[in-house]
C-alpha cells in the first residue's frame, strides 16, 4: 500500500511538473516592454552552436532586430568540449548577423541556468527594470522561477525545441526543478 501511494504522489508530482513546463513553454501573444534581452547558453560542439543554442540565438535575433534600441546579454561559460564560451561564440553568431558589438554584452563565468541568471544580474545596465529571457521553451519555467528568485523582473521568450529531443529534456527538466528548488532558491 505504501509503495502504491508512493507510486500516487510521485505521477501527481510529474503531472504537476509537466503542466508547470507546458505553460511556461506557451509564446505569448505579446511580451512586455523590456530594457533587455537574456540569452541563456545551452553548448557547444568545438566552437559551433548546438542545434538547441542555435534555436535559442535565431529566436533572440529576430525579437533584437525588431528592437534595435535593446542591449543583449548572451551567459555562457566553457565547458567539456568547447574550445570557447558558449557566451563568446553567441556574440560571433549576433556579430555575424549584423548586430552591433556595443550591444552585446558577454558573461562565460557561468555553468548553470542558476549561475547565468547570477552573473548576468551584475552586469545589467543601470536602470534596468524588465528582463526578457530567452531559453528553450522546455527551460522557460525554470529559467522564470531561478529569474524570480534572484529579484528579476522577467518575462520569457521561449525558444522552440527540436522535437525528437524532448523525450530527453522534459524528464532532465523535471529533476533540475526539484534540485533548483532545493539546492538553488534558499
Amino acid at each position: 500500500m505504501i509503495g502504491l501511494t508512493l507510486f500516487a504522489v510521485c505521477l501527481f508530482s510529474i503531472g504537476i511538473l509537466h503542466t508547470l513546463i507546458l505553460s511556461a513553454a506557451q509564446t505569448p501573444d505579446s511580451l512586455p516592454q523590456s530594457d533587455i534581452v537574456i540569452v541563456l547558453g545551452a553548448g557547444l560542439r568545438g566552437d559551433q552552436l548546438s542545434l538547441t543554442l542555435r534555436y535559442r540565438m535565431e529566436t533572440a535575433l529576430a525579437y533584437l532586430q525588431q528592437h534595435p534600441h535593446l542591449q543583449v546579454i548572451v551567459s555562457g561559460g566553457r565547458g567539456p568540449g568547447e574550445t570557447i564560451s558558449e557566451a563568446a561564440a553567441m556574440r560571433n553568431f549576433l556579430l555575424e548577423q549584423g548586430i552591433a558589438n556595443a550591444r552585446i554584452i558577454v558573461e562565460e563565468r557561468s555553468t548553470s541556468t542558476y549561475e547565468n541568471l547570477l552573473y548576468s544580474r551584475d552586469l545589467l545596465p543601470k536602470n534596468t527594470k524588465k528582463s526578457l529571457i530567452v531559453t528553450s521553451d522546455f527551460h522557460m519555467f525554470r529559467a522564470l522561477m531561478l529569474a524570480d528568485h534572484l529579484g528579476y523582473e522577467a518575462s520569457g521568450l521561449p525558444a522552440p525545441s527540436v522535437d525528437f529531443l524532448n523525450f530527453r529534456h522534459i524528464p532532465r527538466e523535471w529533476l533540475a526543478i526539484v534540485k533548483s528548488a532545493l539546492f538553488d532558491i534558499r
